[in-house]
């Protein structure tokens, strides 16, 4: 954990009343029998952080993993390390960018959430919903796998198990400022911060790709701070504001502090917190604008924080994560929506739906269901503020939207004290079943590589619980690994064929090794995907890659895995998932 030194920061005012009496936590309690990611050091010690007899929180720092705040009342330290490590391991993130040390675990008798501090700013990137059942505390959503289940978090990193980000959003929250210069709108002021982007116009990349040093991932953005009140933890980041984006040659160039005009610049602040409850199924998050620069700062009309959190990928949604089904505003009736087609065919544009202020409840199903139903409360009476959802093509994310922080006129600092705006709040709410209704169980078949001979495999042979080829010019040309197997499928069926692939080495040419492809009835390929050497993370580790797909017709739906050549690879099983 950090503790702060910077005078500007030591004031940070969401530690106030927001959280109830604020002390600044510095303790640590060993987890005896926690698994392997959360196995404490000999030089930690044991502490119980008061809070009254639901609030109390363990904190475990590991020799190798985020530090984890446990409020969750469970009697066994272990059970809780075991759900982090699950969550952890559920997102497939390589080691450098996924929860590691430096960052924080939350977990309450509702949520667990990754406080992401190593690349980012203090930002939640991952957040999975639990049952509340202190004697069985479990996640509420979760997916079959070839060998159990696998947690899915409610946010968009790592949502599908592959170890993917945003392909134009840095993490789970997107925030952005308007920049004008010259009577237009020249630039985009934001916090940049690890993922890169990886289908996006240039002048989004330009700036955001800049970097390109690995050790990207280990540095901190901003300062951080962790603070305890009761029955709640506030965790805290203050990072500066700078120019992310590039809309003319001539804009401000990238990574300028924050422009107040055409010439002049001011050190502009994002102060930025979530608090956590122990026994309550909401985060709070909140926001405010600190000026500890020398040029005043005096924002209108569009010069206000936009953006929100994102909730999954789009067009292509995770399949039980389609949040699009059904709304609510400002009541609990969900209605059907679905403006756009699955997998947003046709879509042209980002198709926004904003209000002033209030409360917005977005579901998978059309009742209520822990893990499938997500909400949002904004209530703020700033005129030019609002708040809703993008399906936003553009980007390629579902996510809450709107703005915050409108109007923002801040003076200089005085002396070494920064000024500061009013704070504004946000409520996530993660909405639970209200009554009896049956959750649609998943359909699930697991298709094992080793199975079958000649009849299932073109190219490689049996290799232990899978099935594998090697690189053998005259002997092996590029052929089918794995096809002719096929699982039964209804109309409309939405889901994902999971393939389970691992790679001999993964430096070298970065050229393609294998396509993956599905085919409905023999004939519509439905969805295909070409994978390069450097896809694989690791030499000699099991590997998820997802495709996604709707079920045209019923009738069959036939995975297939061609190898290319040149690479040595091995198919472990093939799992697919669908619910109609």
């Amino acid at each position: 954990m950090r503790h702060i030194s910077d005078a500007s920061i030591n004031h940070f005012p969401i530690s106030g009343a927001q959280v109830g009496p604020a002390v600044l936590i510095s303790v640590v309690l060993l987890f005896s029998g926690a698994c392997k990611a959360f196995q404490a050091t000999s030089s930690d010690t044991s502490s119980e952080l008061q809070g009254g007899s639901d609030a109390s929180c363990r904190i475990h720092r590991p020799l190798a993993g985020p530090t984890l705040y446990d409020c969750t009342g469970v009697a066994d330290p272990a059970r809780v390390g075991q759900l982090a490590e699950r969550a952890i391991k559920g997102l497939g993130f390589p080691s450098r960018e996924g929860p590691r040390n430096g960052d924080y675990i939350f977990v309450g008798r509702y949520y667990l959430a990754w406080i992401d501090n190593t690349g980012f700013s203090g930002k939640l990137n991952g957040l999975w919903s639990l049952n509340g059942q202190i004697e069985s505390l479990d996640f509420s959503l979760s997916e079959p796998t070839h060998v159990g289940r696998r947690p899915i978090s409610m946010l968009l990193p790592g949502e599908d198990g592959d170890g993917q980000w945003p392909r134009a959003y840095n993490g789970a929250e997107h925030y952005e400022i308007p920049r004008f210069k010259n009577g237009r709108h020249d630039s985009q002021a934001g916090i940049r911060e690890a993922n890169h982007f990886t289908d996006a116009p240039q002048w989004w990349r330009q700036c955001i790709n800049a970097n390109n040093n690995p050790t990207r991932w280990d540095n901190p953005i901003g300062v951080s701070k962790v603070v305890l009140g009761n029955g709640e933890i506030t965790f805290q980041n203050e990072a500066p504001l700078t120019i992310v984006a590039r809309f003319h040659e001539d804009s401000f160039a990238c990574g300028t502090s924050y422009p107040v005009n055409d010439h002049d610049t001011t050190d502009l602040r994002l102060a930025t917190a979530y608090t956590m409850y122990a026994n309550r199924p909401v985060i709070s998050r909140h926001y405010q604008m600190v000026n500890a620069g020398d040029q005043p700062v005096a924002n209108e009309g569009m010069e206000k924080l936009i953006g929100g959190q994102l909730l999954t990928d789009w067009p292509h949604p995770h399949y039980l994560k389609q949040y699009q089904n059904y709304i609510a505003w400002n009541g609990d009736d969900l209605s059907r929506y679905s403006p756009l087609n699955y997998l947003g065919e046709g879509q042209s544009g980002d198709l926004i739906n904003v209000h002033g202020a209030g409360r917005l409840i977005l579901s998978a199903t059309p009742e209520l269901q822990d893990g499938r139903s997500i909400g949002m409360i904004q209530n703020i009476d700033h005129a030019g503020e609002d708040f809703g959802i993008c399906l936003c093509i553009v980007h390629g994310g579902f996510e809450f939207t709107g703005s915050v922080l409108a109007g923002q006129h801040l003076p200089p600092k005085s002396d070494a004290s920064p000024s500061r705006g009013m704070e504004q709040i946000r409520t996530i709410t993660l909405e639970r079943r209200r009554n009896s209704a049956v959750t649609k169980q998943i359909s699930s078949v697991v298709l094992q590589a080793e199975d079958g001979e000649s009849d299932w495999h073109q190219v490689g042979s049996r290799d232990g619980n899978g099935w594998s080829v090697g690189s053998n010019p005259g002997k092996n040309d590029p052929g089918f690994l794995f096809h002719k197997r096929s699982v039964a499928q209804a109309k409309g069926n939405v889901g994902q064929a999971i393939f389970y692939l691992e790679i001999d080495h993964v430096d070298g040419v970065d050229e393609p090794v294998l396509e993956i492809d599905l085919l409905s009835n023999g004939k519509i390929n439905m969805a295909k995907k070409t994978i390069n050497r450097r896809d694989f993370f690791a030499n000699h580790q099991l590997q998820r890659f997802v495709l996604d797909f709707q079920a045209p017709d019923n009738g069959i739906i036939e995975p297939r895995v061609r190898w290319l050549g040149g690479a040595w690879l091995k198919l472990d099983a093939v799992v697919v998932n669908s619910v109609n």
